[in-house]
């Protein structure tokens, strides 16, 4: 919907907006300013009706998750770890279920496809590519957002990020982290331990 809202400026030629954000409070007043055609202005209209709409399922949705995440165990303690929001926490107990299933952190990370592939023939060293991508891609990818927030919020993991980042390229980097935070996850559910470094709320 939001992109069909964006074709409709482009086909008017209404040029660069002066807002960052177009569907926030004040995006939605610029909208409302240009004088579009008419049958331009009604499919705004209802492009902004039905994201509206789906905002608020959005919403529903997230509170349901978030109702039925609180009860599973060891939720709050993935909440203590920065990045991972309540998303973010659910989608890995989801994927992983028993954390008792794994042994060892590295069986975790291989699970969700975030260990490297390695290419070896005989006695030649081996060679690191990229990640495996085995496993749930939803789970990976919002491990991947929270790498993201991660390497924002001043911490080890920041920190780590900023190591990695100098060696080797920042989505490299970012994908390092995701695998920092699944071996904290693993830690804190088979410890039964809060993150060492949480930020106080």
């Amino acid at each position: 919907m939001k992109n069909k809202i964006h074709a409709v400026l482009a086909r008017c030629l209404l040029g660069r907006r002066p807002v960052s954000d177009l569907f926030g409070k004040q995006g939605r007043v610029w909208l409302a300013e240009p004088e579009l055609p008419e049958e331009e202005a009604q499919t705004v209209e209802r492009r902004l009706r039905q994201i509206d709409f789906l905002d608020g399922e959005i919403a529903a949705l997230d509170q349901r998750i978030a109702k039925q995440a609180l009860a599973l165990p060891g939720f709050h303690r993935l909440l203590t770890i920065p990045g991972v929001d309540v998303g973010t926490a659910a989608a890995v107990i989801g994927a992983v279920g028993d954390i008792s299933r794994f042994q060892s952190p590295g069986q975790l990370v291989a699970y969700l496809g975030l260990d490297p592939r390695v290419r070896q023939s005989g006695s030649e060293p081996a060679r690191y590519g990229h990640i495996s991508k085995r496993g749930d891609p939803q789970a990976r990818a919002l491990l991947v957002e929270a790498a993201w927030r991660a390497i924002r919020t001043p911490g080890p993991l920041r920190a780590f990020g900023e190591r990695v980042r100098t060696r080797r390229r920042a989505p490299i980097a970012t994908v390092a982290v995701a695998r920092k935070l699944l071996v904290l996850c693993w830690h804190l559910l088979t410890k039964d331990e809060d993150y060492a470094f949480a930020r106080p709320s």
